[in-house]
């Protein structure tokens, strides 16, 4: 028993450097929350048989960055000499505990694979049937290496993802010899409880008033209130993120000039329109409200997180004047994650809206990625066409200093 007890706390040990190595945001909250279906066999030569177990899984995720994540898992397996019943053997698993180590082999749009390794410890029972009585046949802990491959398949935009995995499993200690050996599937949904879908309904329910935007744009931009207060704060805007790496204060600064943009908004509807000024107001307001979160999640590093939150708000307000700078964060996130030939096609995204603050940040980092991924041909004509289109801008110096690399 003391050698058992002994595993049990290297469980927690490894668990809980696992997730400080991780970040206390991480141990506070894991990137997937996931319930699994768990079918287990054993090998046949020590059950009689091809048989197949059902079982259960509740399992916490935690991503250390873009290759690596670690698991912690907890349910009840089953082992039996049939397929989901027993006719002479049964074991049951319980409690059951799991950690593993995930390391990513591609950062796909939709799936991700990945090789996993790690340990099994649980308390085996295992009951012998006979024609008249069943038997119980002792039990006791057991700790078995684990070794697999899996995916995980993303559901559109939403928060979840469906998991399927299977993995081999060798016990390493047993209260009984031969040590048994074992397979393992699993599949079920995980949920990403970073995933911000706030304010969700209020835009689903302010639809009406994102198509009164549109059709009200031509008199709103003529009103010299709605004018300033909306190039003043997009022009914020812009200023903090070229700075959001190092610009502490820049929350701060944005909340301010939020207030003042509501205010003003407030005062030109309300003479223009009374009837539509709580709409307007509340959906403006809302919408920077989540772009700055999602700024917020790009400077903790979150990328994955961030890039998810500004594809939601892209999908709620298609056709807000911020579109393209959310596409921007987007690629940005995937930069930061090394996923360099995504990030090139959400650059790419950028350019093809009519207008866009971010035009000259996108060739840049347009080009960067094809740096990153040794195309220097590529990128030598995005620092070009930077250069070109906009002479002015802030970035040529470096877009000069790249091609002269090259």
């Amino acid at each position: 028993m003391g050698r058992i007890n002994r595993y049990i706390v290297m469980f927690v040990l490894l668990l809980s450097h696992g997730m400080s190595y991780a970040g206390l945001e991480g141990l506070i909250q894991p990137s997937k929350i996931g319930f699994l279906l768990v079918g287990t066999r054993q090998d046949a030569a020590q059950v009689g048989g091809s048989g197949l177990g059902i079982g259960g899984e509740l399992y916490l995720g935690y991503r250390l960055n873009h290759k690596w994540a670690l698991s912690a898992a907890t349910g009840i397996f089953t082992a039996t000499d049939d397929i989901f019943q027993s006719n002479t053997m049964k074991t049951v698993f319980l409690p059951s505990f799991e950690i593993r180590a995930e390391y990513m082999l591609m950062q796909g749009s939709f799936i991700q694979p990945f090789v996993h390794s790690g340990f099994h410890l649980h308390n085996a029972s295992t009951t012998v049937f006979q024609p008249t009585s069943k038997l119980d046949a002792g039990s006791g802990y057991q700790g078995s290496f684990v070794l697999g491959l899996g995916f995980d398949f993303k559901l559109g935009k939403s928060a979840f993802d469906l998991h399927m995995s299977g993995d081999w499993r060798q016990t390493v200690f047993a209260a009984r010899d031969p040590l048994p050996m074992y397979w393992v599937i699993k599949a079920g949904i995980s949920w990403n409880p970073g995933f911000s879908s706030a304010g969700s309904r209020r835009f689903n329910t302010q639809k009406d008033a994102i198509n009164e935007l549109n059709v009200h744009e031509t008199s709103l931009t003529n009103s010299r209130i709605f004018e300033e207060s909306d190039e003043g704060l997009y022009a914020t805007l812009e200023q903090f993120e070229k700075g959001i790496e190092t610009n502490t204060d820049g929350i701060n600064r944005l909340v301010d000039h939020l207030n003042l943009f509501e205010e003003k908004i407030s005062r030109w509807v309300e003479i223009r329109d009374p009837d539509k000024r709580s709409e307007m107001v509340d959906k403006e307001t809302e919408f920077l409200s989540q772009y700055q979160e999602g700024l917020k999640l790009f400077k903790e590093g979150r990328y994955d997180v961030s890039s998810r939150h500004f594809q939601q708000l892209i999908i709620q307000n298609p056709d807000h004047k911020l579109s393209s700078n959310c596409c921007y964060w987007i690629g940005e996130n995937l930069f930061a994650l090394g996923r360099f030939k995504e990030a090139v096609h959400e650059f790419d995204r950028v350019l093809e809206f009519q207008f866009s603050y971010k035009m000259d940040d996108a060739w840049l980092k347009k080009g960067l990625s094809y740096l990153k991924m040794g195309d220097n041909s590529s990128a030598s004509s995005s620092f070009e066409k930077l250069l070109s289109d906009y002479p002015k801008s802030e970035y040529v110096s470096r877009a000069k200093k790249y091609l002269e690399t090259l």
